[in-house]
């Protein structure tokens, strides 16, 4: 059996655990990678490419659920750091033998002109998918960390485009990134409907 998951958020986590109990299943999850909130946005911005965290959460659960102790990984792929002291996360990369990874860690420090808080609270991971989203291609990044991780995730992009949503809301206020619009609680603004547009594509959502 066939399933497609059109998710790459909490909600395909928790379906990837259900359904992990039939191993007879096979998974492709459809992604926008549109997302651009705190450390996605910053190596958007940085490298030019689409948001890596769905697409590294996906990947990084599957490795979960094989339930393999690795500290390397699980610090790679979960920790948040501080990164203004890029000497400070060479060092653990050497520690666990991901020195490999520096060049890219290297191009984004020389491509950052933000400010030294966008750096203190940042996905480490997401600089390795991003740099590797501009060296090679998203679907050869894709199965890069499905190699490195041991892993198999199908993972479709609905367009490889570098595009951002934006919302029209019923007040006409515009939300210009995801995560203002996903972080919107006003529910006087959700009645009726409202706009989702990337570039010069609009569709139309109900609140």
């Amino acid at each position: 059996m066939r399933i497609g998951i059109f998710s790459g958020g909490t909600g395909s986590t928790q379906l990837q655990e259900g359904l992990a109990q039939f191993p007879s299943i096979e998974i492709t999850h459809f992604l926008n990678a549109y997302d651009d909130g705190k450390s996605t946005g910053v190596v958007r911005d940085v490298f030019n490419v689409l948001g890596p965290s769905d697409i590294r959460k996906i990947q990084y659960n599957k490795w979960k659920l094989k339930k393999i102790s690795n500290e390397g990984i699980e610090w790679l792929f979960e920790s948040r750091e501080d990164i203004t002291d890029k000497d400070k996360i060479y060092g653990k990369l050497y520690k666990y033998h991901f020195e490999g990874f520096i060049p890219d860690f290297e191009e984004f420090y020389s491509n950052f002109t933000g400010s030294q808080n966008q750096l203190k609270d940042f996905s480490l991971a997401n600089i390795l998918y991003a740099s590797k989203f501009k060296k090679i291609g998203y679907e050869k990044t894709i199965e890069y960390f499905n190699d490195f991780l041991g892993v198999f995730s199908d993972i479709k992009l609905n367009s490889f485009e570098n595009e951002k949503l934006s919302a029209v809301l019923t007040d006409r206020t515009i939300l210009s990134d995801e995560a203002s619009i996903v972080s919107l609680n006003d529910s006087t603004k959700r009645r009726g409907f409202f706009s989702s547009f990337s570039n010069n594509k609009v569709f139309l959502k109900s609140s």
